[in-house]
């Protein structure tokens, strides 16, 4: 039996499958899981320097069997240190870099920002399905899981957020559909298998039955 864990920036265990997603891109180097290469918007401050050494890391290794898209990618207003309306703008340089390139799969990192995030995806889509898209770590409302549900054809992924006091995922979590589900780790320190036993003890399901559910969606994932 084994377990995905959608997005994780530590390499995990032997019975897990793991989608890494690497901090600093720069230095990546594949191994024998699947990875992601995203320009996290926390480094938005250096983005001019950052950006071309994406495109180029992007470009090196996007033939890779392994390698399975973009993430994490997206913005954060918490973040003071370049203001949204520039986040804005170096994420929509983002997205028209992949969609130039024709990486479909995307890992959104997106807090407190769901509906400027919904904008710019249905912009660049104007009509036609572009990206498969994940948010990750997801922490909204049952209103902003609708409605990015309904506007941009997502995923959802329950993370470490769900831990957190008053987290607005714990209200949420029994609404999102089952088959846009995923579970991930991120930066966390708690085992993955321990945090699909919470998550399917919360929604009334067996821990396997749960495993295998994602796992099926990973697939959907995929090939979209």
């Amino acid at each position: 039996m084994n377990y995905l864990d959608f997005h994780t920036h530590k390499r995990n265990y032997d019975d897990v499958i793991c989608i890494n997603s690497p901090l600093n891109f720069e230095d990546y180097l594949p191994q024998k899981e699947f990875f992601n290469i995203g320009l996290h918007p926390w480094r938005y401050s250096n983005f001019e320097s950052l950006f071309k050494s994406f495109q180029n890391t992007i470009l090196k290794h996007k033939e890779n069997k392994l390698f399975l898209g973009a993430g994490e990618v997206g913005l954060d207003r918490t973040r003071e240190e370049v203001h949204l309306s520039k986040q804005i703008e170096y994420f929509e340089r983002v997205l028209n870099f992949l969609k130039a390139q024709e990486v479909t799969m995307l890992t959104i990192h997106s807090v407190k920002t769901h509906h400027e995030v919904m904008k710019l995806l249905q912009n660049i889509n104007r009509g036609n399905k572009t990206f498969n898209i994940c948010i990750h770590d997801f922490n909204g409302t049952y209103e902003e899981m609708m409605s990015l549900s309904s506007k941009v054809d997502c995923f959802f992924s329950i993370g470490p957020t769900y831990y957190k006091n008053n987290a607005k995922i714990q209200k949420v979590l029994k609404e999102i559909p089952l088959d846009r589900m995923f579970l991930e780790s991120d930066e966390a320190n708690y085992c993955i298998k321990d945090h699909y036993q919470e998550v399917s003890n919360q929604l009334g399901l067996e821990k396997k039955e749960l495993a295998m559910q994602c796992m099926t969606n990973f697939e959907i994932f995929k090939n979209l």
